[in-house]
């Protein structure tokens, strides 16, 4: 388990792509950490169980041994990590595969390079799942339509998951009011009632479940989402990221 935790800190690193355009300033930054210095990456990470391996990384000191410090940053989610990669405020961004998709589709110039989190495909023991309230009279997805539906962005890997879940359901996926809330305001809101439901991810999941809430739909049932998250890093600094490469390898 150590070895595979080891593994999973040091990935976001791994680039795979072949290097294209130039290495800016970070070329600066691998010359002082092979030289004894310190390079700094920055990170933009969401707050959720996902990237525990990141910072686990850091705790162990995996980067530090090879003159590396990450430092992260925070964001509600994955479609809002993506502008930041692209304006280099963040050298790497944890993402969801719809958010880079929409990206791409609009030629932002952003790559994944390593997979971030997968889906167990096992109903009731997932990382995510879509919540109602205790006592709630919403049994199914499908029952969604026209209820207010919290995910942490729109047009999101998330919002993705609960139109499919209703649509196998049985329901009509445009007739859900989606609404964007942080995950660690969805209990509070689920609780309340300000929501009929939330599509939540772990840590958050564990504390709706606390709360009494009921999931009545599951990632691990999508088929389509097993790879939701992907670590995404702007084309333009591979060949930097490339030369880091050499610094994380075990």
């Amino acid at each position: 388990m150590r070895r595979l935790l080891a593994g999973l800190a040091v990935g976001s690193f791994l680039v795979a792509a072949s290097a294209c355009g130039s290495s800016g300033g970070g070329g600066a930054s691998v010359k002082n950490a092979s030289s004894g210095g310190t390079s700094t990456v920055k990170v933009g990470v969401i707050p959720i169980v996902d990237v525990a391996p990141l910072y686990l990384g850091q705790q162990k000191g995996f980067y530090g041994k090879r003159g590396l410090k990450l430092s992260m940053t925070t964001a509600q989610g994955g479609a809002a990590i993506v502008p930041g990669v692209v304006s280099g405020q963040f050298q790497f961004g944890f993402s969801n595969m719809t958010s880079l998709m929409i990206a791409q589709s609009q030629n932002v110039p952003v790559k994944a390079v390593v997979n971030g989190v997968a889906s167990t495909g096992v109903a009731g023991k997932d990382f995510g799942a879509i919540t109602v309230k205790k006592g709630s009279s919403i049994k199914s997805a499908k029952e969604l339509e026209g209820k207010k539906v919290a995910v942490n962005t729109l047009k999101n890997i998330n919002e993705t998951a609960v139109r499919e879940s209703v649509r196998k359901a049985g329901g009509d996926p445009s007739k859900v009011k989606f609404v964007e809330l942080a995950f660690d305001q969805m209990p509070a809101a689920l609780d309340s009632g300000q929501i009929d439901a939330a599509m939540v991810v772990e840590p958050a999941l564990a504390t709706v479940k606390s709360q009494g809430a009921t999931e009545i739909a599951s990632s691990g049932l999508l088929g389509l989402l097993i790879n939701v998250g992907a670590r995404s890093v702007e084309r333009r600094a591979l060949a930097w990221h490339q030369s880091v490469r050499g610094e994380v390898m075990v």
